[in-house]
């Protein structure tokens, strides 16, 4: 028997068009038990699947930082997270990192807006008060939906 690889298996299924939906398996670590719903949900988002090392040395911090880094690469930066079970573990740490996120450019006063308010995406707008841009549902874009799922 060889050395365990410690690395985060991911698969894409969709067109990037589609809201993305990121499946996060459950104790079992891969994606053999969600073939049915990815068939249900197929044409209907991007769907996103993990299988996880098999390892007992990852922490939690270990596991949301391989899913950020699989989703980056991806080219994945918004999209829905679906936790199972143990899934919803790493899945609360990213959506910490998100609202951490969104506190720190709230704090600098460098909010994107929408072109429906008629400024440019990127515009400075005024300084709001801490937590003022980021009350409300949790995960919740600053710029409309779909809200980023990290």
């Amino acid at each position: 028997m060889g050395p365990v690889v410690e690395e985060l298996l991911v698969r894409v299924h969709g067109d990037a068009s589609l809201p993305t939906l990121v499946y996060l398996p459950g104790l079992h670590g891969d994606w053999t038990l969600v073939t049915s719903f990815r068939a249900a949900v197929a044409g209907r988002v991007r769907f996103v699947e993990f299988t996880y090392p098999r390892t007992v040395t990852w922490s939690l911090e270990d596991y949301a930082d391989a899913i950020e880094s699989a989703l980056i690469e991806h080219g994945i930066d918004r999209g829905w997270l679906l936790g199972e079970s143990f899934g919803s573990q790493p899945a609360w740490r990213l959506i910490a990192r998100t609202q951490e996120r969104q506190r720190e450019v709230a704090e600098s006063g460098l909010l994107r807006t929408s072109r429906s308010d008629g400024r440019e995406p990127g515009d400075t707008v005024e300084r709001v008060p801490t937590g003022a841009a980021i009350q409300g549902t949790p995960g919740a874009s600053l710029q409309g939906s779909p809200p980023p799922g990290w």
